[in-house]
């Protein structure tokens, strides 16, 4: 404690009392042999007596292990740190507490942990950097206007983590403030703009080019709008990625844009709908579907054998429920988040799992989203078999091969009932080339244009209607 105090007073020393210094405090360091919570609070109160800093910041955890705890995924509830802070706050009168309450992105919560005496701030970094006008949109009374972080921190820690610019997957602003502003410009003329598609990339470029002036007309095959978010959000422990929808369902809502649901353009409709419509842009985004027959990019081909086994797609494996008892096979070639989640998915309704991975290891593409301490565990818990740096080789009618890319040794796996492929994803864009045939300024995005990910599709939304 001495030694602190004395780094304190070297500080003062430099900058003064009329310089605002406060400390990082961490409440427990969750180590077997570090500080705990009862030592903290004695840390606190003397660190208070001293008066020789204006502000405490708690939060829990101390080394690099324990990050997925300090900057929990979606996988976590937000306020999990809210009772360590509360601790250190009770002890502390002089001096206004600042807690990291945990995932904190709705300002009811903030508020209430401010109420109750929680802690005196609130720290809402990432809720910040998916709206940066948070407080001002709750000043106003616009609560429903804030567009919510979904924790998956693929765009801020994990490219931190990398050394890379911070950005954000669900605001395509962040990092381009200049070439994409946070206030969208009004259009030099507006437009009759019709958007075929309403996942991630149509529903912002239908935002966009609403806010811009334009007329548009929103059109979407499914009873609601999404697309790959639906699905994603059906996954364990992703369910927050829902809330993106329902964010662009109020938004659309008060833009009154035209949305039509469960309509399907085909191409014997396009005539008439450039017709009724008088559609000056079309926006063709329309997504991607995965990929059944287990092509992948790395063998150049699809699975030998491949029709002497029940396949489903990602898209319909979420919903399956009757497979009790059913043994599965899921080969994933991404190395992203879905095989490994929809595997937890299977074992949940009574399936035996087998997943199979190209990758060195599961989930090797988001290693550093912090999502992998939970996904693992999960896979633990439901006894999901692994196998890496392996593939399929081909399928027989009663067994499966896989074979180690670098061994080469080969595995043979009996009496498995049906196969996941989590490996490619195939554009629909049949549509873009009929319309661009009708009219000139007509534009593919998102994954209809080339499969990727959320960040890629909001962006192209984005950007593609800032230029019309």
């Amino acid at each position: 404690m001495r030694f602190l105090l004395e780094i304190i007073d070297g500080i003062r020393t430099e900058v003064g009392y009329d310089f605002t210094l406060g400390l990082r405090l961490n409440a427990d360091e969750l180590l077997d042999d570090g500080l705990k919570i009862e030592e903290t609070k004695q840390i606190a109160t003397k660190l208070d007596q001293s008066k020789k800093l204006d502000f405490l910041n708690v939060d829990i955890g101390i080394t690099g292990r324990q990050h997925h705890i300090q900057i929990a995924p979606l996988y976590v509830s937000p306020g999990h740190e809210v009772e360590y802070i509360a601790q250190i706050k009770s002890m502390v009168r002089t001096i206004p507490v600042l807690g990291t309450p945990g995932r904190c992105s709705d300002p009811y919560f903030a508020d209430w942990l401010i109420a109750e005496s929680k802690m005196d701030m609130v720290g809402m970094t990432r809720a910040h950097i998916a709206d940066p006008y948070i407080i001002n949109k709750t000043l106003e009374g616009r609560i429903e206007d804030i567009r919510p972080c979904i924790g998956t921190n693929e765009q801020c820690y994990n490219r931190i983590g990398n050394g890379l610019p911070l950005r954000c997957n669900v605001n395509p602003s962040v990092g381009f403030e200049e070439e994409r502003p946070y206030e969208i410009p009004l259009a030099n003329k507006r437009k009759k703009v019709l958007i075929i598609g309403c996942g991630p990339a149509g529903l912002e470029a239908t935002r966009v080019c609403a806010l811009r002036g334009h007329k548009v007309i929103a059109i979407e095959k499914n009873k609601s709008i999404g697309g790959q978010l639906i699905h994603a959000s059906k996954l364990p422990g992703r369910a927050d990625i829902g809330s993106l929808i329902r964010w662009y369902e109020i938004q659309l809502e008060k833009l009154k844009v035209i949305l039509l649901l469960n309509s399907e353009v085909t191409y014997d409709l396009i005539d008439d709908l450039i017709e009724t419509t008088q559609a000056e842009t079309v926006i063709i985004s329309t997504g991607a579907v995965y990929d059944k027959t287990g092509y992948t990019e790395f063998t150049g081909k699809g699975i030998q054998g491949i029709n002497n086994i029940h396949v489903f797609s990602p898209e319909e494996a979420i919903y399956l429920t009757h497979i009790s008892g059913k043994k599965a096979i899921i080969f994933d070639d991404e190395g992203f988040e879905v095989a490994p989640s929809l595997a937890v998915q299977l074992a949940k309704n009574g399936a035996k799992v087998v997943l199979v991975t190209r990758h060195s290891s599961v989930g090797q593409a988001i290693f550093s989203t912090l999502q992998l301490p939970f996904i693992y565990r999960e896979l633990s818990k439901f006894k999901i078999e692994i196998y890496t740096n392996s593939i399929i080789e081909r399928i027989e009618r009663d067994f499966v091969i896989i074979k180690n890319i670098y061994s080469e040794d080969y595995l043979e796996i009996k009496n498995v009932d049906f196969l996941v492929p989590v490996t490619y994803k195939r554009s629909i864009n049949e549509l873009y080339k009929r319309f661009k045939e009708k009219v000139k300024q007509t534009y593919v995005i998102g994954d209809a244009r080339a499969p990727r990910r959320l960040r890629n599709a909001i962006v192209e939304g984005y950007s593609i209607s800032l230029s019309i």
